[in-house]
């Protein structure tokens, strides 16, 4: 609903700083509860109901243009099985023989790949074999 304000009309909220609607302004309240005050303010006087416009004829819309295609994801490249980083990892587990399990089979996970067996001593065989040393 469209209504034209035919006097000044300031909203009296409990802080005082209610809207503002000016003589010969036009606005539009749309909504059950905003046609609800629409109607008050009508009903005392202090606006009147705007007629619609008509209806122009609707505007063929221009076409869009294709949707741009999405960015490849990225596809984490596979680690490169590598002897001498096997062999680092293998002599720091040596210097220090209570590294933790987690960060042991994080390190390794970079050197053998997500296929890493869940067991520390099948993780240390398959990082022994990669390094070329004999299993102990």
């Amino acid at each position: 609903m469209r209504i034209r304000f035919v006097a000044r009309h300031v909203v009296a909220q409990g802080d005082r700083k209610g809207p503002v609607y000016e003589a010969g302004q036009s606005y539009d309240f749309e909504g059950r509860v905003a046609e609800t005050y629409a109607r008050k303010y009508v009903s005392r006087g202090w606006a009147v109901v705007e007629p619609s416009a008509p209806a122009s004829a609707p505007v063929a819309a221009e076409p869009l243009p294709p949707p741009a295609q999405p960015p490849e994801p990225a596809t984490a490249a596979e680690p490169v099985p590598s002897a001498d980083a096997a062999k680092a990892l293998l002599a720091s587990l040596k210097d220090e023989p209570a590294m933790n399990f987690l960060v042991f089979r994080a390190a390794a996970e970079k050197i053998i790949g997500p296929t890493i067996p869940a067991k520390k001593a099948e993780i240390l065989a398959a990082l022994q074999a990669l390094a070329g040393e004999p299993a102990e």
